[in-house]
């Protein structure tokens, strides 16, 4: 059995609080691998309601599965929003100057990916990173963007959540960090959630 930390553990506590009327039948979510010759790029936000402090982390895999590279940043005051953003754009600019040039994006922000895919009016209080990602994508190389539940982000959460100094800066991690590994296996072999029928 895997065992699994905290972050994760958070997700399915949430997942489990159902209605007692409805049925459940469960569902096996895990990360899904790109197609041969892609890295995915999975990135999250994080921001503290309390201190209205936020971070970012992500991390690029490849069609194995294998870890590629990880980062997370405390950017200090911000909304949610802007750290789902800044996440997207670090990890974007990280992927093309590791020379990656097929990347498979997955966020759980999905105001953030339309945002991106759609554009945003200049007037718009986060068209700045929004216009950054987009000159970012414009560049010569296949990209791909969508949306991912929650469930299939762990990775990206758990390092967006475990930044919480400014001073520190970007965070790089050319290897898993310690609190990372009981998430890449869950991914591997899946994580059974609850649905609702």
């Amino acid at each position: 059995m895997i065992i699994i930390n905290k972050s994760a553990k958070e997700f399915v506590d949430l997942s489990v609080k159902v209605d007692p009327g409805k049925l459940r039948t469960e569902v096996q979510l895990s990360w899904d691998k790109p197609p041969e010759g892609w890295v995915k790029l999975n990135t999250d936000g994080s921001w503290n309601q309390a201190s209205n402090e936020a971070a970012f982390g992500g991390v690029i895999r490849g069609q194995c599965g294998e870890w590629l590279l990880g980062f997370s940043q405390a950017i200090g005051k911000c909304s949610i929003d802007m750290a789902e953003l800044w996440g997207i754009h670090q990890g974007i600019s990280l992927a093309w100057s590791r020379g990656f040039r097929a990347l498979e994006i997955e966020s759980d922000s999905a105001t953030s990916v339309d945002m991106i895919r759609k554009g945003v009016n200049t007037n718009h209080p986060l068209a700045c990173v929004v216009e950054a990602i987009r000159e970012l994508l414009a560049k010569d190389w296949n990209w791909r963007i969508s949306y991912v539940p929650r469930q299939k982000n762990f990775v990206a959460d758990w390092l967006a959540k475990n930044n919480k100094e400014p001073w520190e800066g970007l965070l790089v991690f050319n290897s898993p960090p310690v609190g990372v590994i009981n998430l890449l296996m869950a991914d591997a072999v899946g994580v059974t959630f609850p649905r609702l029928i």
